[in-house]
């Protein structure tokens, strides 16, 4: 059985944290551009931001930043 280092699990949710904040900068820039759908992009992209930060908090705690 294959099982994954910490060290690759750590890289992977450092990864998908930053493809988070790509979304929302993606959502953001959506709301610029379509003024009348403005609000609904604001929403989904502060929903990515929050994961991002979620994603991150998370994976400071399991590299036993989180404890001091």
């Amino acid at each position: 059985m294959n099982i994954p280092t910490s060290e690759a699990i750590f890289s992977f949710l450092n990864w998908r944290a930053t493809e988070e904040d790509y979304d929302a900068e993606f959502l953001e820039e959506c709301a610029r551009r379509f003024e009348a759908d403005r609000e609904p992009f604001l929403h989904n992209a502060e929903i990515y931001r929050q994961r991002a930060k979620n994603i991150r908090a998370n994976l400071a705690f399991l590299r036993g930043d989180g404890l001091a």
